[in-house]
C-alpha cells in the first residue's frame, strides 16, 4: 500500500533511535488498517446501494409483469 511505501521511506531516512522507529512502524500499521477498513466499508455500502436498487428495479419489474 501507499503508507506502508511512505512509512518505509520515513524510516530508511531517519534510523536515529529505535524507539521513534517503532513508533512510527505501529503508526504506518495504524494508518494501514485505517486505510483497508475505510475501502472496506465504501465498497460494501456501494454494494449494498447497488444491490438494493437492482432489488427494488426487479421487484417493481415482476409487479408490472403480473398485473
Amino acid at each position: 500500500m501507499a503508507a506502508n511505501f511512505i512509512g518505509n521511506k520515513i524510516l530508511s531516512d531517519s534510523k536515529k533511535n529505535s524507539k521513534e522507529s517503532s513508533r512510527r512502524t505501529i503508526s504506518t500499521k495504524h494508518i494501514d488498517w485505517i486505510f483497508f477498513l475505510l475501502i472496506l466499508f465504501t465498497s460494501w455500502m456501494l454494494l449494498e446501494a447497488v444491490s438494493v436498487s437492482f432489488f427494488s428495479y426487479n421487484v417493481w419489474l415482476y409487479i408490472i409483469i403480473f398485473i
